[in-house]
């Protein structure tokens, strides 16, 4: 399975369970956790029972192994209890890998119910219950205040921007002509994934400004994600649309010059 495009929820046995033939449908034996550009890893339940009774070590655990490519020598990573999980940071650069045992029945002929999954691509819970959620921190220090009392000679902007699963990668800055900061947003500032944020700022309607959007990743927005720059009047109408999309790769421009009455 490849955790970069979906997660692995179910249930692993020991190898008595195929010799015994009370191996289940939809249950294995072992795990294969295979990412283009990361070393293999390898799940397996060491259930210390039958032919397998005299292991020397980690029986009745998760046993988790990598091994760099075929035929090479694979290497112990981690053995688990129930509750317990092993990581990987920077799984396929998007974010952790997370192993979890969720729990370990010592039956006959006993299973291990698991999780795999990647920050950043879906997190899931033991009992399916929706993950709690997260609060996000404040904005980082240093960052211009935005200002929403705009004055007679100004129209308002807004910066309407649905994050995708990696939220951090994105950030952006409205300058004007003589390169003076109007309104930004710094990498990290957006933390929740799959959240619509509204920023606003004041505009001169006889200035000329830029937006600039960035993507450290370089990808752009993803999935559903899109953002929209827009100008609306002091009565709150909508007077253009200045920018939107997605697709911008590492970076996106857009100069807008203001004209019309308020």
């Amino acid at each position: 399975m490849d955790p970069s495009s979906s997660p692995y929820n179910g249930e692993l046995v020991g190898i008595n369970a195929v010799r015994d033939g009370t191996i289940l449908s939809g249950q294995d034996v072992v795990l294969k956790i295979a990412t283009s550009g990361e070393t293999n890893l390898f799940v397996m339940f060491n259930r210390q029972i039958g032919a397998n009774s005299g292991v020397p070590g980690d029986g009745d655990k998760v046993l988790i192994t990598s091994q760099s490519s075929s035929g090479k020598t694979s290497s112990w990573e981690a053995g688990l209890s129930s509750g317990e999980t092993h990581t990987v940071s920077g799984w396929s650069d998007k974010g952790t890998l997370n192993i979890k045992v969720c729990s370990i029945e010592l039956g006959s002929p006993g299973k291990a119910h698991i999780l795999v999954y990647a920050d950043g691509q879906s997190v899931i819970t033991c009992d399916g219950s929706p993950p709690p959620p997260t609060t996000p921190p404040p904005p980082p220090t240093g960052s211009p205040t935005i200002d929403t009392s705009c004055g007679s000679d100004e129209w308002r902007m807004a910066v309407v921007l649905t994050t995708d699963a990696w939220p951090g990668d994105i950030s952006w800055v409205i300058n004007d002509t003589a390169g003076t900061t109007i309104a930004s947003r710094a990498i990290g500032s957006y933390v929740a994934q799959y959240t619509t944020h509204h920023d606003y700022a004041c505009i001169d309607k006889s200035k000329c400004y830029t937006f600039t959007i960035n993507d450290s990743w370089g990808d752009g927005l993803l999935d559903d994600a899109e953002y929209a720059v827009e100008v609306y009047d002091r009565g709150g109408v909508p007077v253009d649309v200045v920018a939107s999309g997605s697709d911008y790769g590492a970076i996106g421009e857009c100069h807008y010059t203001i004209s019309g009455n308020i």
